[in-house]
């Protein structure tokens, strides 16, 4: 498109959300078709199809808390039993990320 709005299949305007918009979307079940998120200036994620919902929300959690600790925000390193549910294969990640600070 001339104006840079990217359309979807049907003509409809995509939603880009940012990060926690994203997660607080997905968390809630509001997520539609063709709606995506925008981690930064070149990189935008979406899912092709609904049950990949809870790959994206995990994916978007794992980069809000990488983002944090490579922040210096003690705060998001996880201390006890999480609040919200990871993947253990996001853990295992999140925890060597952690060791390497």
């Amino acid at each position: 498109m001339p104006d840079g709005s990217a359309m979807n299949a049907v003509g409809g305007q995509l939603k880009t959300f940012n990060l926690d918009e994203a997660i607080e979307r997905l968390e809630s079940g509001n997520w539609d078709d063709g709606d995506r998120a925008r981690l930064d200036d070149e990189t935008v994620l979406t899912i092709e199809e609904p049950a990949q919902c809870d790959g994206l929300l995990q994916r978007l959690k794992a980069h809000r808390r990488l983002l944090s600790l490579a922040g210096g925000d003690a705060s998001a390193a996880p201390e006890g039993k999480p609040k919200t549910s990871i993947r253990g294969d996001v853990r295992i990640l999140l925890d060597a990320v952690k060791q390497a600070r």
